[in-house]
């Protein structure tokens, strides 16, 4: 396993948990790693809580820390009716949709595995990340990595604007969106007091959302 599928897979993401409503009861997480984050939300009463994973390993240990572990491709495994219909409150997917090359298609097919006003919870990157903009405004280039923003892995890139639309247009109503995991820089934020605020988004590599099925 290389470090940069090390680092996707065993991180805890404590700050999506407040991004969980307390009234899912059956949750299922997409990219679930080794469970790391939704054995957190096993503390909560009652919570009946699954996993997808598509490594092998992580997903053993998943299983032995969640209720039930799906190892494979989340959409093979939603195509053969392997997970069940109407069946869940909330799907969350920390840094996973980026990697699917259509995105819609997995917002679209989810609709059949939730139930009635059910949630979807993301964590995705920010392009106007300002590491991000220092590459392509300053340095005049563009180029993968192997973490980040700029994922080698990653097919598609959002903004918070694009993030809107998104679940807008997939049938979904946004409840809560901002950025997470923001930089320290004191020059970022002298630029955004200079400009009332104007570039506020660029604080965040990460946009955390709860979009609820409407």
């Amino acid at each position: 396993m290389d470090q940069n599928n090390y680092n996707y897979i065993y991180q805890s993401r404590k700050e999506m948990l407040d991004f969980v409503p307390q009234s899912c009861l059956k949750i299922l997480e997409v990219g679930c790693g080794d469970g790391s984050f939704s054995v957190q939300l096993k503390d909560r009463k009652d919570t009946e809580v699954w996993g997808v994973e598509m490594h092998e390993e992580s997903a053993s240990i998943a299983l032995q820390r969640l209720d039930k572990v799906l190892c494979g491709n989340f959409l093979e495994l939603m195509e053969t009716q392997k997970l069940p219909a109407n069946y869940f409150d909330c799907i969350v997917f920390n840094d996973v949709l980026e990697h699917f090359l259509n995105y819609d298609e997995i917002l679209s097919g989810i609709k059949k595995l939730l139930k009635v006003n059910a949630y979807v919870v993301t964590s995705l990157p920010n392009f106007r990340y300002v590491g991000n903009l220092w590459e392509i405004i300053i340095r005049k280039d563009f180029q993968y990595k192997s973490s980040g923003v700029l994922d080698y892995t990653h097919y598609r890139f959002f903004t918070a604007k694009s993030i809107q639309r998104m679940y807008s247009e997939s049938g979904f109503e946004v409840r809560k969106s901002y950025g997470i995991n923001g930089t320290r820089s004191i020059k970022v934020r002298i630029l955004n007091l200079l400009t009332f605020n104007f570039f506020s988004d660029i604080y965040y590599m990460q946009i955390a959302t709860l979009a609820q099925l409407k």
